[in-house]
């Protein structure tokens, strides 16, 4: 056994150790969640559990695949949502373990995959094993993705934790191409089946990559001209080809789904609301303990030493990455510069990102190579005396401004943040002095110097993130009031101040006519924002929209019951008392307040002949609700109204020929009814994720049988 655990590499190790260091909190309390301390909500509980369990939930209850999502929002394409999650297999994992304990374990494991993936393209490019682990320790720890994770931002993480396997690719391929050898093809198809992957676990994170993949790559072109042939032109297209092809089964949904949004109506100004304010640009040196992870900067201050050394000596490859971190904080900068309104014109797509700030992601990854350059320079002893006297002052000239700063903050401002940068300064100081001696092997100076790295990211990193009882957040955030679980099994419940929250109305089953997602359908927006009383012209992932950030700040509405009854909305809850709606208060409980409707409808009705929008109606006789499906029985003749979107998929059936779905008050779906008892199916088979799962699974069996042949 010992002689097995000796054959381990290493890296492997350390990068697992690392993931879990930085993962300490919820790692120690597998059952917690990881939230960042002023937090209130998190993305996790938000988003990906609720579908997660969801799907989880339905497969178990009747064996099939959800493809459209009830629990929010009065339903909405769940195979169409980015954040659905199914078609990337890590996360299967949920299916079969506790779900607390699934979700941190992939947390855990994508950092570990994001180090092993960038030390492996750092070994690619060159560089020594020490120089590798410290930047990939840069990396995986970053406090901008630990920060990320305590927002709950699971797909995201993942999807950045491949970065460095997708330029690994690109030089693989780049390579072959340059020697001639074969297989280049089939790396090139690997890239974009990697892509196309990405775009699977978060679509949001594919631009920004694809950017910086085509920087590279670009780069790696002008200094090899014999690259510069007709094939490259080839090569693009392989790419793109199997990225499409892979992307195909959650990309052809999307865009159904995005082009019916609110989401395509967001303005240059909105895309630029989450954007680097300038002055945080201090944060690559001052460590913003406990800071906003949207806007952190911070990598390290002994890593931003190290990339002041790559500078210095004129690495080979500095400017390149020194010219894309200082591209992503420009683009990061957002509405604070003209580039952000320029790349919304001309790029598709780069409006509907949203949050500029999340290109700090490839500043940190560019600060990180730069680290391993840096310390690749020291470690070899390849400086010449003549350039060592230039490069001690410039670098004990940064690291004593540094001390100064920590000293100064130490004594007014933030004991933690000033202990953290005297402690990098005096380390970071004592190991440049031995450049150019031979004290250390270069192992040893690459050990010292990542665990120098390790500790500082560990004190800022434990400020970002911290472990919440699940127990807690499911069970003491909220309480149902008394028999509203059972009062809601055939209705919906809306709250205008997010009061029943979507974590737990899915463990309830429970059904929300309100929810948070990024994309909402645009005609349930606008149907909404008559019949509650908010702007239909803004853009928010809430609904309703909470101008201050806060759901509980009381807001003035004027809910329409008649509406809201025929959304099948028979609870509204507030954590304010709602005035003046026409509807029964029914008392105040685990500071809600409850109100029954008593315009509701059922879930479907019938409006007998030439009665439409006179106000009669009729109850169907039954209806059975499953995954993908709705039964019912009703009598006619009449317009059968089912209280359920309207959307491209749906198909009805009326015993058992079909029948022609007909929008009602533009949001609902109805059909007509003759004369007597009648059966109707409702079953959603969207065509667009059928034909996208095909291009997928077709392009990943062309991918396997090429690189069995490579």
């Amino acid at each position: 056994m010992i002689q097995k655990l000796k054959r381990i590499p290493p890296h492997l190790i350390i990068f697992l150790f690392s993931a879990a260091i930085w993962l300490f909190p919820v790692l120690v309390q597998p059952d917690s969640i990881p939230f960042h301390p002023k937090a209130t909500s998190s993305d996790l509980l938000v988003s990906h559990w609720p579908n997660l369990f969801f799907v989880r939930s339905e497969l178990a209850k009747f064996g099939t695949l959800p493809l459209w999502n009830p629990l929010i929002l009065s339903g909405a394409p769940l195979a169409a949502d980015p954040l659905f999650g199914i078609w990337y297999p890590p996360n299967w994992i949920a299916f079969v373990l506790p779900m607390p304990l699934a979700l941190n374990l992939l947390f855990w494991l994508h950092l570990f995959w994001a180090g092993m993936g960038f030390y492996k393209f750092m070994r690619a490019d060159g560089y020594s094993k020490g120089s590798a682990i410290v930047a990939g320790l840069a990396f995986c720890g970053t406090p901008k993705l630990i920060g990320h994770i305590s927002l709950g931002h699971l797909s995201l993480v993942a999807a950045v934790a491949w970065t460095p396997w997708v330029l690994l690719a690109a030089r693989k391929a780049l390579k072959k191409a340059v020697l001639r050898q074969p297989g280049y093809i089939a790396w090139l198809a690997g890239l974009g089946a990697i892509l196309g992957l990405i775009f699977l676990i978060d679509p949001r994170w594919v631009l920004p990559l694809a950017g910086l993949t085509a920087a590279y790559i670009g780069g790696v072109v002008l200094t090899r001209r014999e690259l510069l042939q007709k094939r490259t032109v080839g090569a693009a297209i392989t790419v793109l080809a199997f990225a499409l092809g892979i992307a195909a089964v959650l990309a052809l949904p999307l865009i159904e789904f995005t082009s019916r949004s609110t989401r395509i109506d967001l303005t240059i100004a909105e895309a630029g609301a989450i954007s680097l304010p300038i002055q945080d640009l201090l944060g690559l040196i001052l460590p913003p303990l406990g800071g906003s992870p949207e806007t952190i900067v911070f990598v390290g201050i002994s890593a931003l030493g190290l990339a002041l050394v790559a500078a210095l000596t004129n690495a080979r490859g500095w400017r390149f990455w020194a010219a894309v971190f200082i591209v992503s904080i420009v683009i990061a900068l957002g509405s604070q510069t003209p580039l952000n309104a320029l790349l919304a014109r001309i790029i598709p797509g780069f409006r509907y990102l949203r949050v500029p700030a999340r290109f700090l992601f490839i500043s940190s990854f560019a600060l990180a190579v730069l680290s391993g350059i840096g310390l690749e320079r020291i470690v070899r002893k390849s400086i010449t005396p003549q350039a060592l006297r230039p490069i001690r002052l410039g670098t004990l000239s940064f690291w004593g401004v540094v001390l100064l700063l920590g000293i100064v903050i130490l004594v007014g401002v933030n004991l933690p943040a000033g202990m953290l940068m005297i402690f990098s300064a005096l380390a970071s100081m004592a190991l440049l002095s031995l450049i150019g001696k031979s004290i250390l092997s270069p192992d040893r100076q690459a050990m010292f110097w990542g665990m120098l790295l390790l500790a500082e990211l560990f004190m800022l990193n434990r400020s970002l993130l911290e472990s919440r009882s699940a127990e807690e957040l499911f069970q003491k955030s909220f309480q149902l009031p008394r028999d509203i679980s059972q009062a809601s099994v055939n209705a919906r419940i809306f709250s205008p101040s997010y009061s029943l929250p979507q974590h737990v109305a899915v463990l309830e089953q429970i059904q929300l006519a309100d929810g948070i997602n990024p994309l909402q359908l645009r005609s349930y927006w606008e149907f909404m924002a008559d019949t509650v009383g908010f702007d239909g012209d803004t853009y928010s992932v809430t609904l309703p929209p909470f101008p201050d950030g806060d759901p509980s700040s009381p807001q003035v509405w004027k809910l329409d019951s008649v509406r809201l009854g025929i959304l099948n909305i028979g609870t509204i809850l507030s954590a304010y008392p709602l005035e003046n709606q026409g509807l029964q208060y029914q008392g105040q409980e685990n500071g809600n307040y409850t109100y029954a409707n008593p315009d509701l409808r059922p879930r479907a009705w019938v409006e007998p002949a030439g009665t439409e929008g006179s106000g009669a109606w009729r109850e169907v006789e039954a209806i059975r609700l499953r995954a993908n499906q709705i039964n019912l029985t009703a009598i006619g003749p009449g317009l059968l109204v089912l209280s359920e979107l309207a959307y491209p998929g749906w198909e009805a059936s009326i015993d058992g020929e079909k029948t022609q779905i007909k929008p009602y008050l533009g949001l609902l779906r109805s059909v007509d009814l003759d004369v007597g008892m009648h059966e109707i199916r409702f079953q959603f088979r969207p065509a667009s994720v059928y034909i996208g799962l095909s291009i997928s699974l077709f392009t990943l069996l062309f991918l396997a049988v090429m690189w069995r042949k490579k």
